[in-house]
This record gives C-alpha cells, structure tokens and sequence, in this order.
C-alpha cells in the first residue's frame, strides 16, 4: 500500500490548460461555429439534456487568420517559424503570388534558416508552399536562393520530387480505374468500398490484384480474402 501511495501524484491540484484554435478558412470565409466545447458536441437534444453539466463546457480562444493581416501578425513578436508559419496558412492556398508577399519576411526566412534544424524547417515551407498555393518555382527561387545555395537546392529537389509524386500519383490513378473496369466486367458492377479501395492503393497493390485477376474465381479471391 506504501509503495502505490507513494506512486500518486503529490497534488490534488491542475494547471492551468488553455486551449487555442488558430482557423484559416479558404476563401476568406470566417469562422462562424460556436466556441464552446459543449456547443460543438454532436449529441442529440434529449441527450445533451440528460447529460447537462457533464458535458464539458471550456471556452477556447480563437485566432481567426481571416481577420489579421500580415503586418499584425508581425506586431505579435512571435519566433521566426512560428510567424512564417501562420502567414502561409492565412496566405498561401491557391495565391499565384505568394513570393512577393513573402519579401516583407526575408530577415524572418535567414532566422529560420540558421536555426539548428533550420533545413528541416525550411523543406517542410517550401513542399506546403508548392502543394497549396499556385506560385511557381521560377518565381519563388529568388526569394530563397538570397539564403544560400544550399537553399535553392532545396527548392529545385523539393520540386522535382513533389512533381515526380504527381506522376506516380497520376500513374497509380489511371492503374486503379483500369482495374476497376476489368473487374466489374468479369464480376458485374462493384461495391462502392471495392471502389474507393482500389482508387486509394499503390502501385504494389495494383500489381497484385491485377495478377490474381487473372485466375480468380471470385472478387474475394483477387483481394486474397
């Protein structure tokens, strides 16, 4: 009994737990939901009744991003990652022009970009830069290539690999939907699961099914169930 005493907490108090939602909403579009837990909750009427002040009811704090401009953010002192991080989720998603509204943050970019695991950082901003927004490589390169030419590697193999992704991606696709016809011809029109489970397969996976077709007797045998 000592031993579990003594592997209890040493106080019957918690700290203090703040919770923060930071929202970017596409297309300008503001936050419009409630911001208590509670509200949030998708429970029916009767229930929630039933349940009263056992549901949790904690406010959370809400940084809406379509309501801040770039120069507020600045204003705010926060770390280099932290700033350029909350300026691409508020700016970059389908902005053609992103590398010109990005010059303002030059200083904030070399910041990053010396920190310790400034590379690793600096990879992870310019892969989302080019998944979401639609700047182009050309125009990003001078922004960065001002940190080195280490740097603008790291924009020309980041753009290599995110469009030989695509290809793959695209190839994959095109493997699934022909497998999908092949196998709705042999065994008559496919469940929707079936569908979604070859359209999200790799290529591995295809090449695999693809085989079995060949000799199964059934849909269950081509998925080896």
């Amino acid at each position: 009994m000592e031993r579990l005493h003594s592997q209890q907490p040493k106080t019957d108090t918690l700290p203090a737990v703040i919770p923060m939602v930071v929202y970017a909403g596409s297309d300008g579009r503001r936050w419009n939901r409630p911001t208590r837990l509670a509200d949030l909750i998708d429970i029916d009427p009767a229930t929630r009744a039933a349940l009263g002040d056992c549901l949790p009811n904690l406010r959370f704090l809400l940084d809406d991003l379509t309501t801040v401009d770039q120069s507020a953010l600045r204003a705010r002192n926060l770390t280099a990652d932290t700033l350029l991080m909350m300026v691409l989720l508020a700016t970059a998603p389908g902005n053609r022009h992103l590398a010109e509204e990005l010059w303002p943050l030059s200083d904030d970019l070399r910041a990053l970009w010396t920190a310790p695991t400034g590379k690793a950082e600096l990879q992870c901003l310019i892969r989302y830069i080019f998944i979401v927004s639609e700047t182009r490589e050309s125009d990003l390169v001078p922004l960065i290539e001002q940190l080195g030419p280490e740097a603008r590697e790291i924009i020309m193999t980041t753009a290599d690999r995110l469009r030989a992704e695509g290809e793959a991606q695209g190839e994959a696709r095109g493997r699934a939907e022909l497998l999908i016809v092949q196998l709705s011809a042999r065994f008559g029109e496919l469940p929707a699961a079936t569908v979604s489970r070859l359209r999200a397969a790799d290529s591995g996976l295809l090449d695999v099914w693809a085989v079995r077709l060949l000799s199964a007797g059934s849909l269950a045998e081509v998925f080896g169930e």
